[in-house]
């Protein structure tokens, strides 16, 4: 296990702190699963994820889920964590896209007073290739 101490969070969090300007960095949820979440474990263990496209290189997504993990510490007022694991790769997720409707307005149909297009987009199943880094943490109360 590698130790982090607060001087060493406080340096991570001021090195990381151009990234934050970023777009991306931003939580991941149920519609984007791109950027950070949190999954606590138990005993002051918890899984840090983060998630970008491959357009971003892997030792910027890196950085992003330890600074996401030094925020964390800094969240629960602790003073550092160790690294019990860490994986980073690449992975390919999918998820079901449930039928939905469309509207649509054709070339003049604005003006015509002609009804608005409905089309239904039929459910399908989208997959994508992401970057990731898991590191599964243990907050410290003290060094």
């Amino acid at each position: 296990m590698r130790r982090f101490g607060l001087v060493m969070l406080y340096t991570l969090l001021a090195a990381c702190g151009s990234f934050a300007s970023k777009p991306v960095y931003a939580p991941a949820d149920e519609k984007n699963p791109l950027g950070h979440a949190v999954t606590e474990i138990g005993g002051n263990e918890y899984w840090v994820t983060f998630r970008a496209d491959q357009q971003m290189d892997s030792r910027e997504v890196e950085d992003y889920a330890f600074q996401r993990a030094s925020e964390l510490a800094v969240e629960k007022k602790k003073a550092g964590f160790d690294l019990v694991d860490q994986k980073c790769g690449e992975e390919t997720l999918s998820w079901n896209v449930p039928e939905h409707r469309g509207n649509y307005i054709q070339a003049g149909d604005a003006y015509s007073g002609k009804p608005i297009t409905e089309t239904v987009i039929p459910s399908y199943t989208h997959e994508k290739d992401f970057l990731f880094c898991r590191l599964r943490i243990k907050l410290l109360d003290q060094l």
